[in-house]
């Protein structure tokens, strides 16, 4: 894990992130399991449009339907109802004269009353693309931190590939390489103590108990016994499907391998912050 050390106060407003398919779910969960955050049961998306309204891309009437829009289409939206009207009008009320402060009221009129609902004093949310605009979400909310979950991208592009069924293996792994770029540029946008990553591999297999106090160190949280029951029982590698990418038939295995390799050079070229985690896993691998 790449941690920056404890912050002063516990974090209150936590966005989890990464490309799709990395373990971001399950890391919110587990982050919700805590005394201090509130994890809402779907991904909320909506966040990760706002960007469009505070430049003027899009219109608050637009992004209002697109809000409505996400939230039906949530997993389970019964299990809470967003306050999404609440919520934009007080977007609009501001956004013309402060918009970094509409756009974080906004978010908070939204998970707020939840952590509340909750009896919690914060909230985690979960949504992978949190990390692509890690940087005007930092700028809405001063009191946000992140946290980049990062995953083999052979398992991320198989599990794309066969979960979404749009692309190819091989695409799927370009489509990571160029998700882990852009969070990259995100992250080096962010003070170093509003961000860390931890490798998915690392929680669940390599280096379980080093990479889970490390992630509760990161936000000064203090270990509780239903957050270390859940990581014990929930967080495994069986759950997390490890190693999917070896059922492949054994030449694609090989050009997927190569293409990966390929991959991590580049990004070790172009100094990724990443790039370190990724390759000391894919060494480990190796020398198994």
């Amino acid at each position: 894990m790449d941690s920056n050390g404890p912050l002063p106060a516990a974090a209150d407003q936590v966005f989890v992130g990464g490309s799709g398919r990395s373990g971001t779910t399950v890391v919110g969960r587990l982050l919700g399991r805590h005394s201090r955050l509130a994890c809402l049961p779907y991904e909320l998306k909506v966040q990760t449009v706002l960007p469009r309204v505070l430049r003027g891309r899009m219109s608050v009437e637009e992004f209002a339907a697109t809000s409505h829009r996400v939230h039906r289409r949530a997993r389970d939206p019964a299990t809470y109802e967003l306050p999404l009207d609440p919520a934009l009008e007080v977007l609009g009320a501001t956004l013309h004269t402060d918009g970094p402060r509409a756009g974080g009221r906004f978010v908070r009129a939204l998970l707020d009353p939840f952590a509340t609902a909750e009896r919690k004093p914060g909230w985690v949310e979960m949504t992978p693309a949190n990390l692509t605009c890690a940087g005007d979400l930092a700028e809405i909310l001063p009191e946000s931190r992140f946290v980049h979950v990062l995953r083999d991208g052979r398992d991320v592009a198989t599990s794309v590939s066969a979960v979404w069924g749009q692309m190819a293996v091989s695409d799927a792994l370009e489509w990571w390489a160029k998700r882990i770029r852009g969070i990259d540029a995100q992250v080096r946008r962010l003070p170093e103590h509003r961000t860390t990553t931890i490798l998915l591999e690392e929680l669940v297999r390599d280096h379980r108990d080093e990479t889970y106090e490390a992630l509760l160190a990161y936000l000064n949280l203090e270990d509780e016994s239903q957050v270390r029951g859940f990581f014990d029982e929930t967080v495994t590698a069986d759950r997390a499907h490890l190693g999917r990418w070896r059922d492949l038939e054994p030449r694609d295995r090989r050009d997927l391998c190569r293409q990966y390799d390929r991959l991590l050079a580049e990004m070790s070229e172009s100094e990724a912050t990443c790039a370190p985690l990724l390759n000391s896993s894919r060494r480990l691998e190796l020398a198994r």
